[in-house]
């Protein structure tokens, strides 16, 4: 029969390398936010989709207006004056992206 043994290391190495991991990765998203490279794939997604050049600021509006269309519209057992100020959320980020150039009629 052969014998069951296990040895347990004091996991300091363990902690410390999970310990450098997190600040790698918590780095790597600083640097990530600070560059905007997100924000940037996604304006130029919005851009390949509407076939018009998107700007990173451009892009925060159009997804606040979605964002507030999904409160807006999705939440079924939501109380009257929470719906009257998602309403008012969802009708002034259409006003913000007017102002930004965006839904402006444009030649076919």
């Amino acid at each position: 029969m052969m014998k069951k043994e296990m040895t347990m290391t004091t996991g300091n190495l363990m902690t410390r390398s999970k310990v450098f991991n997190r600040q790698n990765r918590l780095s790597r998203l600083r640097t990530s936010r600070t560059d905007g490279r997100l924000l940037l794939s996604l304006a130029h997604l919005y851009s390949r989709i509407l076939e018009e050049k998107i700007t990173p600021s451009q892009a925060l509006r159009l997804l606040n207006a979605q964002l507030a269309f999904l409160f807006l519209a999705f939440p079924c057992c939501i109380p009257m004056p929470v719906r009257i100020l998602f309403l008012v959320w969802f009708a002034t980020s259409l006003i913000q992206c007017r102002r930004v150039g965006l839904g402006k009629d444009r030649p076919v």
